[in-house]
């Protein structure tokens, strides 16, 4: 799996090169079902004090974040205690180094030899097996949080495996009427894929949003993508738009 990540990086890096060099905004290799395109992401500083102050004010602060227990003191860590998310732990594999930059060096060499079309149809090769690895390797590192046997970390012959604690968790809104308001302000840390519903919804107006924050950066990101997953992301936004537009 690690392998086939490091040649699909490779590989769509190789692509993006070559079809930046074509001057191709947007790409589609109809026969393969691949689409390659440049869009641009913006980066955006917030003011958190105002962006809290406006969302509390308009009375949806609680349900579009977490509490920052990093700002908490000990005395609310107790209080919050009885209303903290379930713990969960995560496992993380870290393969031993055998002779791997070598292999990559070797693989970079190779690529440059293929045509553009010849990239996309192994990185699209190369994809449909690295997520088929990945979803099995997710479902092992599931069961190994389980495992009685793993409590911190295991070493073995392909490298180790190391078991993680997640950080201490907590919902605003059950934290709403343990703290005072000022300490709500204070420690809410925002979720802003969860406040661009209430943009869709009206309940909050872009430019309300914008006087919170001021664009820092804007980068031009290449998307490399299968139709498959494509077609997946226009399902789920129509049907995020249907969900919203019923609120």
């Amino acid at each position: 799996m690690k392998q086939a990540k490091e040649q699909l990086s490779l590989l769509r890096q190789s692509i993006r090169d070559e079809q930046d060099g074509l001057g191709q905004k947007y790409m589609m290799w109809k026969e393969v079902g691949v689409i390659g395109e440049f869009v641009s992401n913006k980066t955006y500083e917030y003011n958190h004090s105002a962006l809290n102050m406006l969302l509390f004010d308009l009375g949806i602060l609680p349900v579009v974040s977490m509490i920052d227990c990093n700002k908490l003191s000990s005395a609310e860590i107790q209080i919050l205690e009885g209303v903290q998310e379930p713990s969960l732990s995560y496992v993380r594999f870290s393969p031993a180094q055998r002779g791997t930059q070598t292999m990559y060096s070797s693989l970079s060499n190779e690529i440059q030899e293929l045509s553009l079309d010849e990239k996309v149809v192994l990185w699209k090769r190369t994809y449909l097996a690295f997520s088929k690895l990945h979803d099995e390797w997710d479902k092992k590192r599931k069961f190994a949080t389980k495992c009685h046997w793993l409590q911190t970390s295991f070493e073995f012959e392909f490298g180790t495996l190391t078991k993680h604690e997640l950080p201490m968790s907590i919902r605003t809104t059950k934290a709403f009427r343990l703290l005072n308001s000022d300490r709500i302000l204070q420690c809410a840390k925002v979720d802003y894929s969860l406040v661009a519903n209430y943009l869709v919804k009206g309940i909050l107006t872009k430019s309300e949003l914008n006087n919170c924050r001021k664009i820092t950066e804007v980068q031009r990101k290449y998307i490399l993508k299968t139709f498959e997953k494509e077609n997946n992301r226009q399902i789920y936004l129509q049907q995020k738009s249907i969900t919203l537009g019923r609120v």
